[in-house]
């Protein structure tokens, strides 16, 4: 798919950019992954879909979309169209309040189309992004997020949720499973048996719906919060036995080829951010 990219802004804390995306003849799916930052998406046009958690939302134009750390999610592209959206990533240092403490987590999605005053924020970052570069154009994107996030917190206190179907009732059963008992779970089989349905099932399942098998799922959110454990100062020897690994060697093989680098390696040495979409930000 290619990609026509507006503006774009990235320096370690802060990532930024405006991309459009050609037709591709087949559907595009992105599978369950997570950030270690917020993701924020204002989304233009296209035909995709967004499921965190085991609820999916079918977007539509002035959808405002905001992923948690942490949070595994995945999108899913429909054939023979193009979409155009924003999207940041950022730690919760660069807005000056908590989003975690102020908006439900059961929040994910929320539309802003007769709210002129957010969508007129994203035609701004057009216009730096066109003009500013450097401190300059991160200054103003900053103070940009900043609004944004103030125009989602005064619209969560009264937003419903919108276009949101469980994925799937076994899924979403599923997922509240392994969420209740990830660090214990001790196969796929505990899940069938909690829920009464065969393993092919199952696997059927989250093929279906989430694009992944019920075993990458459980390890990428075991991964997740290893990784968060890893940012909160645990040693990576105290960590794997925390998230339900059964050895050092197997979490240590399963951390570097999820994420690219050892579990003892610094953080932000060289971030290599990847979106909801695959689109790449590198520093």
């Amino acid at each position: 798919m290619d990609y026509i990219t507006h503006g774009k802004y990235a320096d370690g804390h802060l990532f930024f950019d405006h991309v459009t995306k050609h037709r591709k003849a087949q559907k595009e799916s992105f599978g369950p992954h997570s950030h270690d930052l917020f993701e924020l998406i204002f989304f233009k046009h296209g035909d995709v879909s967004y499921t965190v958690g085991g609820q999916r939302y079918q977007l539509a134009t002035h959808d405002l979309i905001l992923t948690r750390p942490f949070d595994i999610h995945s999108i899913e592209l429909e054939a023979d169209t193009a979409y155009e959206r924003y999207a940041f990533l950022f730690g919760g240092n660069v807005i000056p309040f908590d989003l975690h403490a102020r908006i439900s987590p059961d929040l994910h999605v929320v539309h802003f189309d007769k709210n002129n005053l957010l969508i007129n924020l994203f035609d701004k970052m057009d216009l730096y992004c066109q003009r500013l570069t450097g401190d300059e154009l991160g200054v103003m994107l900053k103070n940009l997020l900043q609004e944004v996030c103030i125009q989602l917190l005064l619209e969560a206190e009264s937003a419903e949720k919108q276009r949101y179907a469980p994925t799937n009732l076994l899924i979403f059963n599923a997922i509240s499973y392994i969420d209740q008992n990830l660090t214990t779970l001790t196969g796929i089989e505990e899940i069938c048996s909690a829920l009464y349905i065969s393993k092919s099932h199952l696997h059927h399942l989250f093929h279906q719906h989430l694009q992944t098998t019920p075993k990458k799922f459980i390890l990428t959110k075991r991964l997740a919060l290893a990784q968060r454990e890893l940012l909160n100062g645990k040693k990576p020897t105290d960590v794997y036995a925390l998230c339900g690994f059964d050895d050092y060697a197997t979490f240590y093989r399963a951390y570097r080829k999820h994420f690219g680098c050892t579990p003892s390696e610094k953080v932000n040495i060289e971030r290599t951010v990847i979106t909801h979409d695959n689109t790449l930000y590198r520093q």
